[in-house]
């Protein structure tokens, strides 16, 4: 039986990060070190209208529009990879929230 652990490594593979990437990012999140990671989402949303959103089921026109911010790119540099991931994927597999 395949291991939770892979299956997520997997399923980050799938978004576009590298192996090394998703094994980095589940290092993370099972470290307590992603900042506002949650066991389910690779980013939750820590402010404004999508506050609490795991970044998968926030609106794709606001994640375009948070990677428009300077603010954004700057303060949160690992939400915004993970951002710029989540689109890539979305565009690739027609996968809108």
């Amino acid at each position: 039986m395949r291991q939770v652990r892979d299956v997520a490594i997997e399923a980050l593979v799938a978004r576009g990060f590298s192996p090394a990437e998703a094994e980095q990012i589940i290092r993370r999140i099972e470290s307590g070190k992603g900042g506002d990671n949650s066991e389910a989402s690779l980013w939750v949303v820590s402010f404004g209208k999508w506050k609490g959103t795991p970044v998968e089921n926030v609106d794709t026109g606001y994640l375009r529009w948070l990677l428009a911010q300077n603010w954004f790119l700057s303060r949160f540099a690992y939400p915004a990879e993970i951002v710029s991931k989540e689109l890539e994927y979305r565009d690739r597999y027609g996968v809108f929230a």
